[in-house]
């Protein structure tokens, strides 16, 4: 699941739509959390500390996210509208 995220959040930026904190926020959350998975068998103690390190980047990451794909659905609501040639309520 974090290595989906880590490839998300690049993808993310290379997108114009997003905030440049954003896709940095996932990789360094997601990437220290994959990280922590794939130590976790060999080595719990360094684990739990990358854990602890990567862990506070998942509290920005989730609400840019979030901000940024409500942005995502406005934009694509007025391009909807537009094609329609109505307009927004």
């Amino acid at each position: 699941m974090q290595g989906a995220g880590v490839l998300i959040s690049v993808v993310m930026l290379r997108s114009k739509i997003f905030s440049k904190v954003t896709p940095y926020a996932g990789i360094l959350a997601n990437g220290f959390d994959l990280a922590q998975h794939l130590i976790h068998p060999f080595v719990p103690s360094i684990a739990s500390i990358l854990l602890m390190i990567g862990g506070p980047f998942y509290l920005l990451w989730f609400p840019f996210l979030g901000r940024d794909l409500f942005k995502l659905g406005r934009l694509e609501k007025k391009i909807t509208v537009e094609k329609q040639g109505t307009t927004l309520p």
